[in-house]
């Protein structure tokens, strides 16, 4: 089948019979449409291109050009004997003529009519000519009245009329007949569209669903923890979706990055956050909260590979977008201040960080409540500048409050938890209090272990506090 396809298309113009062109295509319409059909993204690109080579290709009909001559016309009549036949002198010819309103080569068809009929001598031959004149005249009226937004179909009925008027009827009819197969050939043209229309809803309906379907199953595998899985599923689901739907490919290929970011694949992760974010701005305009989460996300993967002066640009804009389009007060602004105030606390501006930090603090505590992980992030970011600043004291209680809001959140074996344990474990190995903070490092050693892997470089941090902190207390 697929090789008569192609000859259909790649060939000249195919000539089909009636319903021939619309089999063809309903061919492809079933075979798209199958449930056991499954295309990848090139074959439904040149499924929809042959398609339309098959609109232009194939014809139902051969049609030919308007119909001249025939019973009156391209001819001489004789029209003495024609009306002889009935006796009629040419006086009463022509005044036949003046009484019926009809040309002279048109009455000569009635007499010639009805002496094809062999209607006999003795019938009333005035009422018998005055009903086909009636005739001849309603077929003129129809004809006028009747129209057609195709010009072809037009010039075919205005022949038609014309053959009428001068008595040519055989001329007319094949006229006639051709106009009408050409209304029928435009018809099936139309439904032929329309079933590509349907067959392109259909490759996108299904197509669609299957992108989600992979990102489902991306989520799943996010959820077992598995973030590298969870990553290529959510590529693959970037790569299902139809064309159109680039919302939803900008939201897949950030997904991806994230889940790439965390395990720090950073190099494969950062064309994916550029690719979400060039969506989103063609998309949105460069103002949108869509884009200021795509300038997070780059951001944030440009500091983890230490390009520090690159990332501060991008922080700033999406600061800058979110608060203009949601208002100063609202949780992705403090997202966007969280991220800033990290960055200008690493690059020695704490006076700067600390003033942003408090009000993500507030902005988060309003919005979300005083129990929410983002506090707890908020309270542990701000606990490590104050400890950077030598506010040992002031940091410690933000660290337990931290710590106990996302165990009670999140659970006890949460990322966010060992970060916590972290940091507090820091804070106690600072104040000479090795013993306290070993149990903490301990437990987030095993947490991070579980969650991330022993090879992930947060791992590989905790590790190396833990080992360092060892050292310490066995020199003690």
């Amino acid at each position: 089948m697929l090789q008569a396809w192609i000859d259909a298309i790649t060939g000249p113009r195919v000539m089909l019979p009636e319903g021939g062109c619309k089999a063809v295509l309903q061919a492809w319409i079933d075979a798209i449409t199958d449930p056991k059909v499954m295309l990848s993204g090139g074959l439904v690109s040149v499924v929809l291109f042959v398609l339309g080579l098959l609109l232009g290709n194939l014809r139902c009909e051969k049609r030919i050009g308007a119909v001249g001559g025939g019973d009156a016309a391209g001819r001489n009549i004789d029209k003495s004997q024609t009306v002889n036949n009935y006796g009629v002198s040419q006086d009463r010819f022509e005044e036949l003529n003046a009484e019926l309103a009809v040309i002279e080569a048109a009455l000569a068809t009635f007499f010639r009519i009805m002496g094809e009929a062999q209607v006999p001598h003795h019938f009333d031959l005035d009422a018998k000519l005055r009903e086909v004149a009636g005739r001849h005249k309603d077929l003129l009226a129809h004809l006028n009245a009747l129209s057609s937004d195709d010009p072809e179909v037009i010039v075919l009925k205005t022949a038609a009329k014309d053959a009428i008027e001068r008595g040519d009827y055989a001329a007319a009819d094949a006229n006639l007949e051709q106009a009408r197969d050409l209304d029928l050939d435009l018809a099936n043209i139309v439904a032929w569209k329309e079933m590509a229309q349907r067959l392109a809803e259909a490759i996108h309906a299904r197509r669609l669903s299957a992108a989600e379907s992979e990102a489902e199953r991306g989520q799943i595998a996010a959820t077992r923890l598995n973030h590298a899985a969870g990553a290529e599923h959510y590529r693959a689901a970037a790569d299902l979706l139809p064309e159109n739907e680039q919302a939803l490919r900008a939201e897949y290929l950030n997904t991806a990055g994230v889940f790439l970011l965390d395990l720090a694949r950073n190099s494969e992760a950062e064309p994916l956050f550029e690719q979400a974010l060039a969506l989103r701005e063609e998309l949105h305009g460069p103002d949108h909260p869509d884009v200021a989460i795509g300038l997070n996300n780059l951001a944030q993967l440009i500091k983890a590979t230490n390009r520090l002066t690159e990332a501060e640009p991008l922080m700033r804009r999406a600061l800058e977008i979110d608060e203009a389009a949601l208002g100063p007060d609202h949780p992705s602004v403090a997202r966007d201040l969280n991220n800033l105030a990290r960055l200008l606390h690493d690059t020695s501006r704490p006076t700067e960080a600390e003033y942003l930090m408090r009000r993500a603090l507030e902005i988060d505590e309003a919005a979300l409540g005083p129990d929410h992980p983002n506090v707890a992030r908020d309270l542990n970011n701000l606990a490590q500048i104050l400890h950077d600043t030598d506010r040992l004291a002031e940091a410690e209680p933000l660290m337990r409050r931290a710590l106990e809001i996302d165990e009670a959140a999140l659970g006890p074996d949460h990322r966010n938890v060992a970060r916590d344990l972290n940091s507090l474990a820091r804070l106690f190995r600072d104040t000479k209090r090795l013993a306290e903070a070993e149990p903490l490092l301990e437990r987030a050693v095993a947490i991070l272990d579980e969650s991330l892997g022993a090879d992930h470089p947060r791992s590989r941090t905790v590790a190396h506090n833990l080992a360092a902190l060892r050292s310490e207390l066995a020199a003690e």
